[in-house]
């Protein structure tokens, strides 16, 4: 703390809409170790000394840029403090609940346009064509699916960095989702086991 102010220094990577965001919403330590030594402030974007580095090389979320975000010697007015000195990981739990509504909202919002696309796509085509066989059938549809789930994953526990094409995950990925789709799709493959299993009956 200076005076009224405070001179903020530090350097956090994974921030939503870096570089691009009008403000910020910063978590500082200006106290002890542990949750009550932190403290939260309302940063302006175009404060000096804020600066943001290129932002990551993502596999999907090409509308909202991650970068991270250096302060260098930031002044802030103790007027830009949210909540009480002390109180910045209460502020932080408050602000997380929120966005994790909203990635709940974003979640929904992408499952319902895949599922008007898919539902589109498969009311305009009619499948034809003799189906592979029943070994076959099963064979794909196991391999594939374990090879989405153990990607995916991979994906997941490299954290952020998984999600860049700094990392070769990502991609493994997604070459595991077009196995999923190439030589007829898995849902058709659950097709032609569940007719196998029900007799030829089923499919009439």
């Amino acid at each position: 703390r200076d005076g009224d102010d405070w001179v903020i220094d530090g350097t956090k990577a994974w921030i939503t809409h870096g570089g691009v965001a009008d403000f910020y919403t910063l978590l500082a330590r200006t106290g002890g170790e542990g949750p009550r030594g932190i403290t939260a402030f309302l940063v302006p974007a175009d404060a000096e000394g804020v600066s943001a580095a290129p932002p990551e090389h993502k596999m999907g979320l090409k509308g909202s840029p991650t970068a991270q975000v250096h302060f260098d010697g930031v002044r802030v007015s103790d007027t830009h403090r949210l909540g009480e000195e002390g109180q910045g990981f209460a502020v932080a739990l408050s602000a997380l609940d929120s966005g994790r509504l909203g990635i709940a909202a974003c979640a929904i919002g992408v499952a319902q346009a895949a599922l008007n696309e898919a539902l589109a796509y498969t009311h305009g085509r009619e499948q034809f064509g003799r189906p592979l066989a029943q070994q076959a059938a099963m064979a794909k549809l196991f391999c594939t699916d374990a090879a989405m789930s153990v990607t995916t994953d991979a994906v997941q526990l490299l954290g952020g960095y998984g999600y860049t094409t700094d990392f070769p995950v990502e991609r493994y990925m997604r070459e595991a989702k077009v196995l999923q789709i190439v030589e007829g799709t898995n849902q058709i493959q659950r097709m032609v086991i569940a007719r196998h299993l029900a007799g030829p009956e089923s499919g009439k």
